[in-house]
């Protein structure tokens, strides 16, 4: 018997994309252009969310306008009221069928009443419909408004509606989500799992307060184990901005950081370092250790920024734009190097003493 999706019954065709760096989705950033630098400016503002790979908790595959109820028989002969469908599995491809003949159709609304349908596995399906369908309509701030219009929608559903966005690359629309989450719903693990993926990465040593909680709602759960992992996230990035290591010993509970985790974890540090006072050698420091992570998402723009305000911080003269040009160099060779931001590499690229000064005067 083959599964076959009721996509073709229901769906219009999938507008999602595999998630892009939320800067490529936001129209109007500059991001081509070679940018002006101010005195002592401050590093990009990245959320954790934004350097981790997709698909994000709680989903477990990418965004998609398909239905997520699959049925073992062909979706004609069920939308024809034939093959053997519990009454609300019947529904359920009624409402996709009707929205694939009509699409002004709410299938949204004529989903929702299906959600606790004892038929295995529908009413998480109906969610994971419920929420792709909410943020393709729909902005942060319109979710936010459609979610307070019933407040009988489920933990689950504000979950997932944060993790499609974030997987869209839509950061800031599930930013306002995630806000709306950890203010008014109920204390869970997942609650406080949204609030240290979308804390921007320079957020003080939260690392301490994670692991507790990991431990205190089950490393065996698999939010609690999500939890400990965005805990060995900042802990290892705390550690690499320390001057003497010893000051902050590996953790065994931290052992076998996936390759990802650490990257993201040295564009944590990246940020926190940074967070010390705005002098030459710190924004060249942070921006080699971004560059150490350039195929995480934002990470170039702090490696291009740190450079571009290094040129500001530099001594007295700018006899020290070499390193600045070398590093610039490094990121252009890179197979991961963005091209929206080819513009500001080759200003930097081609930056020379005698350019340097003219620009800081």
């Amino acid at each position: 018997m083959v599964a076959v999706a009721l996509a073709g019954c229901g769906s219009p065709s999938p507008r999602y994309q595999p998630r892009q760096p939320p800067a490529a989705v936001r129209p109007g950033r500059p991001d081509e252009l070679p940018r002006p630098v101010a005195p002592n400016p401050k590093p990009p503002a990245i959320r954790l969310a934004q350097l981790l790979p997709g698909p994000t908790w709680p989903l477990t595959e990418a965004p998609s306008l398909e239905p997520h109820y699959r049925v073992a028989s062909p979706w004609f002969a069920a939308c024809d009221r034939r093959g053997h469908l519990p009454d609300d599995a019947l529904a359920y491809v009624e409402a996709w069928c009707r929205y694939r003949r009509d699409s002004s159709f709410d299938v949204v609304a004529a989903l929702l009443p299906q959600r606790s349908s004892n038929v295995l596995g529908l009413g998480d399906a109906i969610r994971h419909d419920v929420a792709n369908l909410v943020a393709d309509r729909r902005s942060g701030q319109g979710a936010v408004s459609w979610l307070a219009e019933d407040a009988s929608h489920e933990d689950a559903l504000y979950e997932l509606l944060i993790a499609v966005y974030t997987d869209l690359g839509r950061i800031d629309d599930a930013a306002i989500v995630a806000k709306e989450y950890v203010e008014r719903r109920s204390p869970r693990c997942s609650r406080e799992l949204v609030d240290a993926k979308f804390a921007l990465v320079s957020y003080g040593d939260r690392w301490s307060a994670l692991f507790v909680r990991a431990r205190s709602y089950g490393l065996g759960t698999s939010c609690g184990a999500e939890l400990q992992r965005i805990g060995c996230m900042f802990w290892e990035g705390a550690r690499q901005t320390f001057t003497k290591v010893s000051q902050l010993q590996p953790r065994k509970d931290c052992d076998g950081l996936a390759a990802r985790d650490l990257a993201a974890s040295r564009v944590i540090a990246a940020t926190r370092t940074w967070a010390a006072p705005s002098d030459y050698v710190a924004l060249i420091e942070a921006a080699t250790l971004a560059i150490t992570a350039l195929d995480v998402p934002e990470a170039e723009d702090l490696a291009l920024t740190a450079l571009e305000a290094s040129l500001e911080a530099s001594p007295a003269s700018c006899g020290m734009t070499d390193r600045v040009v070398d590093l610039a160099a490094v990121i252009d060779a890179s197979p991961h190097a963005e091209p929206r931001f080819a513009g500001r590499r080759a200003a930097l690229r081609a930056m020379t003493p005698a350019a340097c000064d003219a620009r800081r005067n």
